[in-house]
């Protein structure tokens, strides 16, 4: 259970001893060697510059929003220079800051939740090597995109397991460990336990505008569509993403689903679906 702040920062606490004792191995550096020539590997496709674009125009507005008086331009008249505007013109000195403008309530930072699918069900390396690909090909966009925001990642299969929570730096080391950590395979899949998590970690930081990408093969709990839905009605996107012909079953979420052939399909259907999933969270996207 990771909604609970001293369980979670327990997770963290956990999350970093062991990622301390894997520093320096081989096993790390291969990692590290594996992450970048991936990266190197989806700039020259310009899998990143598509998913940016996804990231960029597929985010709602925030909640909160204040209201700028005295404007020179503006969709409103701003009441209260009415009287200062006659004034003026009497005087042959109009006022013209006569509108105001709604302006987002401090700066947006949107959060990214991502839970992946590592039980045995997804241990084919085709299917474990898209999903891994296309979570830091997804960060990668995300952070770009959103300098703001942050990003937590856990995964789901016997337990939920923390890999990266959103006050964690995000670099090629961060990326090598992760990219270690999703290569492990446990039994169960509750997905649907992972779902609620994800949530809870988006409630747990007050979050206004959050984001959850489920990667799955679709094989799990009946309640993890239950767990969307509760997602979309605290205002919240969820997709449930698989990738490869092993992953169809995602097309039981209905619009709460994304199948692509492969990972360089997936920004081409991304966009649409997060529109899609916005639009069911009753929010307005920007």
């Amino acid at each position: 259970n990771l909604i609970d702040r001293n369980r979670l920062e327990l997770a963290k606490n956990m999350l970093r001893q062991e990622r301390a004792q894997r520093r320096g191995t081989a096993e790390l550096k291969h990692a590290k060697a594996e992450v970048l020539a991936l990266s190197a590997s989806q700039s020259r496709e310009g899998l990143g510059q598509k998913l940016r674009l996804a990231f960029s125009h597929g985010f709602p507005r925030t909640r909160g929003s204040k209201m700028l008086k005295r404007q020179l331009t503006g969709p409103y008249f701003d009441e209260d220079q009415f009287a200062p505007y006659l004034i003026g013109l009497a005087n042959g000195v109009p006022e013209l800051r006569l509108f105001k403008q709604r302006k987002p309530a401090g700066k947006s930072q949107p959060r990214l939740v991502i839970n992946a699918d590592i039980s045995t069900s997804t241990s084919r390396p085709t299917v474990r090597r898209a999903m891994i690909e296309s979570i830091l090909a997804e960060v990668d966009a995300f952070k770009e995109t959103h300098p703001l925001g942050q990003v937590a990642i856990i995964s789901s299969s016997d337990r939920v397991r923390l890999h990266q929570s959103f006050d964690m730096d995000w670099n090629d080391d961060a990326k090598a460990h992760l990219f270690l950590e999703l290569n492990q395979s446990h039994g169960a899949t509750d997905d649907e336990r992972g779902n609620l998590e994800a949530i809870g970690l988006l409630d747990l930081m007050g979050t206004d505008v959050g984001l959850i990408l489920t990667h799955t093969d679709g094989q799990g709990m009946p309640g993890a569509i239950q767990a969307t839905e509760l997602a979309a009605q605290k205002g919240y996107g969820m997709l449930n993403i698989g990738l490869g012909p092993d992953c169809r079953s995602v097309v039981r979420f209905g619009d709460h689903g994304l199948y692509a052939r492969n990972v360089g399909q997936l920004p081409h259907r991304l966009w649409d679906s997060l529109l899609r999933v916005w639009d069911l969270a009753g929010r307005t996207v920007k």
